[in-house]
C-alpha cells in the first residue's frame, strides 16, 4: 500500500552487494550475521511504521477516526510520513 516493499528491495540489494562479493571470494558464517545487523539497521524502523499503518488499515473504524483526527492534529502523522519519506541511511561503513 505504500510501495515500501520495492524501496526495501532496492536498498537491500545495494547494501548486500559488498557482502555478496566478499562471500564469493571467501565465505564465512559471520557474513550472515553482518547482513542481519545491517538489514535491521537499514529497514527496522520503516518496517515498524508499515506494520503500524497496516494494522490501522485492517480496522476500518480506527482508520476513519484517524483520517478525521489527522487534519485537526497533523503532528500525529508527521513523524511517520517524514520517516517513510527520508532517504535510506548508509550503514555500510559500520559493517
Amino acid at each position: 500500500f505504500t510501495g515500501e516493499g520495492m524501496a526495501w528491495a532496492l536498498a537491500s540489494a545495494k547494501r548486500v552487494t559488498p557482502l555478496v562479493k566478499e562471500a564469493a571470494t571467501q565465505y564465512s558464517d559471520a557474513l550472515m550475521d553482518r547482513w542481519t545487523v545491517l538489514h535491521r539497521r537499514l529497514l527496522g524502523g520503516r518496517m515498524r511504521h508499515c506494520r503500524f499503518i497496516s494494522q490501522l488499515l485492517r480496522r476500518p473504524w480506527l482508520t476513519r477516526a484517524t483520517i478525521a483526527l489527522v487534519p485537526r492534529a497533523p503532528g500525529i502523522a508527521s513523524p511517520i510520513v517524514r520517516a517513510l519519506n527520508t532517504p535510506f541511511r548508509d550503514f555500510s561503513h559500520r559493517e
